[in-house]
């Protein structure tokens, strides 16, 4: 939800490089002064880095299958059939939608397709409407709804 948010990677950025500069720092005092207690501020120095760095990975890897689904997976032209309110997410006080959608694999078998967030108002006037769905060629359980047309 947050891969295109370049706001939030910017927090984490921050996060990760403060963290990193706090432990560099917490090591080099911790080893010239006898102060044990700097070690801490390598320990805090740490927290903040994997506080920056494990969402940083997670976004990247979703970007990444998300693009290779894009480029190396089976296009299907789905069909809408349902417009559903996340009640268990919200943002900002409202509710994201998901969109249902029924198409085919790389096989022709016909599969439910599920997409991500999508944070504008939508309704279920889209039922019936096409959409692209990215299905991988190896593992139809890997797929992409592609939403970005309703994302802005």
């Amino acid at each position: 939800m947050f891969e295109n948010n370049k706001l939030v990677k910017i927090i984490f950025t921050a996060f990760a490089a403060i963290g990193v500069l706090f432990v560099i720092l917490g090591i080099i005092l911790a080893l010239v002064t006898s102060e044990g207690a700097l070690g801490i501020m390598a320990v805090f120095g740490a927290i903040f880095a994997l506080i920056g760095i494990i969402p940083l990975v997670i976004i990247n890897r979703k970007v990444s299958a998300k693009k290779d689904l894009i480029d190396n997976g089976y296009k299907s032209n789905a069909t809408v059939t349902e417009v559903v309110m996340n009640m268990g997410m919200t943002v900002n006080g409202v509710n994201p939608y998901k969109i249902h959608c029924q198409g085919s694999d790389a096989n022709g078998n016909m599969i439910n397709f599920v997409s991500e967030n999508v944070l504008a108002r939508l309704d279920n006037s889209l039922v019936g409407t096409p959409i692209t769905v990215y299905v991988s060629r190896t593992d139809p359980s890997k797929y992409y709804v592609d939403v970005s047309k309703y994302n802005g």
